[in-house]
């Protein structure tokens, strides 16, 4: 079940089990540093969404990739660039303040390919302040599915997975509550 305003989140357990291991952006998200090593006698199990992606390249072929983070396609500099993510941490910047990772939807970013450089360079020190990102050629939104067509082909990375190369067409779709991780009990 997704987490709720003003409901506690996650349960008590003994010892990791299963899932992932918090690193990155989602140990940032969960609020403790990455890579280190935690030793506790108790855990709080959290669920966690995970989002599936289908990117179809140049060429027609189907690539499907699962996550619980965020990616990136295209270019920040310049042409077509969007993100999609369930937390609000994107390479250590928190891009998406509201966004959390058992909220139960996507959180998306795209910038339109006729941004000026220099525009791009202001909007993205905004990110680094997350002062509020307003911009008529850049989309924000939200919701259970994302689709996006590039008209030209564009790389896809991801925080823990291996880049896509040549996509044209981005479809994402979030799965609530579709795995778990852990940290320490307070």
């Amino acid at each position: 079940m997704t987490i709720k305003k003003g409901v506690n989140w996650g349960e008590l357990v003994a010892a990791r089990e299963d899932g992932l291991v918090a690193r990155g952006d989602l140990a940032r998200e969960l609020g403790f540093v990455d890579g280190v090593t935690i030793e506790s006698k108790q855990w709080l199990r959290l669920p966690l969404d995970l989002i599936d992606v289908v990117a179809v390249d140049e060429w027609g072929r189907r690539h499907e990739r699962t996550f619980a983070t965020w990616l990136e396609a295209g270019g920040l500099l310049r042409g077509e660039y969007c993100i999609v993510s369930s937390t609000s941490f994107v390479r250590r910047r928190r891009i998406f303040s509201r966004a959390h990772p058992n909220d139960g939807r996507l959180d998306w970013l795209v910038i339109e390919p006729s941004m000026s450089m220099r525009q791009r360079w202001g909007f993205r020190r905004r990110t680094r302040s997350e002062t509020h990102l307003p911009h008529p050629l850049v989309d924000i939104g939200t919701g259970p599915t994302m689709s996006c067509k590039f008209s030209h082909p564009v790389t896809v990375r991801f925080e823990s997975s291996v880049p896509i190369k040549a996509v044209v067409e981005l479809t994402a779709i979030i799965r609530p509550d579709a795995t778990v991780t852990h940290i320490p009990a307070p």
